[in-house]
């Protein structure tokens, strides 16, 4: 039954997926990637704390009518080229997923140059504390929990996933979904110089 429950979760986030983020500009606030007749049927909680800074909140989206079976929870982590981006952006996926019977949370997370690495991993940490805290009272399954990130988002979603010092002891971590990620091995994208990283986010981030 959990493998079937993966496969059809993987399956539906990827289709969501599938359709282009609406990525935001300098100067520009983020567009929302989601009609509002997407949010029938969908109940909506915002601006959870799962930390004390500002940035440190979620979005919750789940059905709005319970089911009799705990349903999977899917985190979804937003891009931004590491030095900005806004949980609004992924509301397309996370109400597609409280759509077809499951939890999808949005989240956003501490940026540069107040924040930089591991900040995206410690994070995700916290958002997995809070979602082993909270997830059952949400009618969530806190045993099947699912990592979704998109560009940057992706890259920190790996951070937590292969470094294990970032892992929250049982964390009920079933399966990661990186979506358009960055490099992940930072010494293809240094500049020609070889002291820096090319991309300003990465350098802004990473250091």
């Amino acid at each position: 039954m959990k493998y079937r429950r993966t496969t059809l979760i993987f399956a539906l986030s990827y289709f969501a997926a599938s359709h282009s983020f609406a990525q935001p500009g300098p100067g520009r606030p983020p567009a929302l990637a989601v009609d509002e007749g997407a949010l029938l049927g969908v109940k909506v909680t915002l601006n959870q704390a799962y930390g004390s800074h500002e940035r440190q909140v979620l979005d919750i989206y789940q059905p709005e009518h319970a089911t009799e079976e705990a349903m999977p929870i899917v985190f979804m982590i937003h891009g931004g080229g590491f030095i900005g981006g806004d949980k609004s952006v992924t509301r397309n996926i996370v109400s597609f997923l409280a759509r077809n019977g499951m939890i999808g949370i949005t989240v956003n997370y501490r940026l540069p140059p107040e924040h930089t690495w591991p900040s995206g991993a410690e994070d995700i940490a916290s958002i997995v504390r809070w979602i082993q805290e909270n997830g059952a009272a949400l009618g969530g399954d806190t045993d099947n929990v699912f990592i979704m990130g998109y560009s940057a988002g992706a890259g920190h979603a790996a951070s937590y996933v292969f470094f294990e010092e970032f892992q929250v002891e049982n964390d009920g971590i079933a399966g990661a979904i990186l979506v358009s990620g960055p490099t992940y091995d930072l010494a293809l994208v240094l500049d020609k110089t070889g002291t820096k990283l090319a991309f300003h986010g990465e350098e802004a981030y990473f250091g």
